[in-house]
């Protein structure tokens, strides 16, 4: 959206992340002034609860000794990128430009080399269409973006606390040592296991620093809980309840979903492109999709699961096993000295022959069945 305001500059964008707040704004400027630190200067970043990810510059600059703002600006509320290139070192371009960096000034890097970006249209052009790009200013809409699903996925994070993880799980490589606080490049995937790590080693607290009161993760915490992608069906979290659409041929929509052969005699078209909501299921935390089988966690740390009955955990006879559209619990995911729901993470695959599925439990443990092919 559009800022406006006594000495904002006309036409200032900044980004909405959470609902009528800004928690996340992402520019770049070429002060190199000190004015760019006055509070009345409107490209200083203020500390109203707003992340500022600033690109450190293409000059090939040391920004410790030649500052760029607001890169450089000494700030909690500033976050610091640099260009690396596809061998983890500093990015160098054509002449002179290359990323800034800076051993006390610049906090991490992320890939700016040959970056696939949406380009300007030029007068003559029909379309914006899509270039290869150089720069900070494409490293840092990454960082922004990584940051973005951190909020998403822990609300309660302080904007320090989100700018630390993003710091702290960098991949530390000898190219970047010396060039940039952390000495290294973005990782979203290390930032993930950081979330998971808390609740999955049993501590029996939740990484925002409160008690955990239910045995799953709460459905603020993962995003790839709160979305599963079948063969070819898509399940979504919604308040607590589950919401599906696509195909149904084996039920993995729900009961709500349109008819299919329930002893699959013949094959099915049933599917719905508009998402239906999965009765009898509340308080869900993730969702996982294996195939043709959908699965739900709730927030007592059961399982349950609908669809093609073959991925269901349930000891069975034979394999001719008609759908079942209605959830059922996932009995079994549990030792005889303590029985009961224990779930705290489920995910599957989708791959063909039926896939597999993974329950993470609160002591620990690890559960897995499906195909093993």
């Amino acid at each position: 959206m559009t800022i406006t305001g006594t000495g904002i500059p006309k036409g200032t964008l900044v980004t909405i992340v959470s609902g009528n707040s800004v928690t996340l704004s992402n520019y770049t400027t070429v002060a190199r002034t000190s004015q760019a630190l006055a509070f009345i200067n409107p490209v200083r970043p203020k500390p109203y609860g707003v992340l500022h990810v600033a690109a450190a510059g293409n000059s090939r600059f040391n920004n410790d000794r030649l500052p760029t703002y607001p890169a450089s600006i000494p700030s909690g509320f500033v976050l610091s990128v640099g260009a690396s290139d596809e061998n983890d070192a500093v990015a160098q371009w054509q002449g002179l430009a290359g990323s800034n960096f800076g051993r006390l000034t610049v906090d991490l890097f992320a890939p700016g080399s040959a970056v696939w970006s949406v380009k300007w249209k030029q007068p003559a052009e029909l379309d914006y269409g899509y270039e290869s790009r150089d720069g900070t200013s494409m490293a840092a809409p990454q960082v922004a973006g990584a940051v973005a699903l951190l909020r998403m996925w822990q609300p309660a994070l302080t904007e320090s606390q989100a700018r630390q993880i993003v710091i702290d799980q960098v991949d530390v490589v000898p190219t970047l040592a010396g060039k940039c606080i952390s000495g290294g490049r973005l990782n979203l995937a290390r930032m993930v296991d950081k979330l998971y790590q808390p609740i999955l080693t049993g501590s029996g607290g939740s990484s925002s620093g409160g008690s955990l009161s239910t045995k799953a993760l709460t459905a603020g915490l993962g995003v790839t809980g709160r979305a599963a992608k079948g063969e070819e069906h898509t399940l979504v979290i919604q308040e607590g309840s589950v919401w599906a659409w696509g195909s149904n041929g084996y039920g993995q929509l729900g009961p709500n979903g349109p008819a299919f052969d329930t002893f699959m005699n013949a094959e099915t078209t049933a599917a719905s492109a508009t998402p239906l909501i999965v009765p009898s299921l509340e308080s869900v935390a993730m969702v996982a999709a294996a195939w043709r089988t959908s699965f739900a966690l709730k927030a007592d740390g059961s399982v349950w699961a609908w669809g093609d009955a073959h991925l269901f955990g349930l000891p069975r006879a034979d394999h001719d096993v008609p759908p079942q559209p209605v959830p059922q619990q996932v009995m079994g995911l549990w030792d005889a000295a303590n029985p009961g729901p224990q779930a705290v993470w489920i995910s599957a695959s989708a791959g063909g022959g039926g896939g597999h599925v993974l329950v993470a439990n609160e002591d620990g443990s690890l559960w897995a069945w499906g195909d093993n092919s």
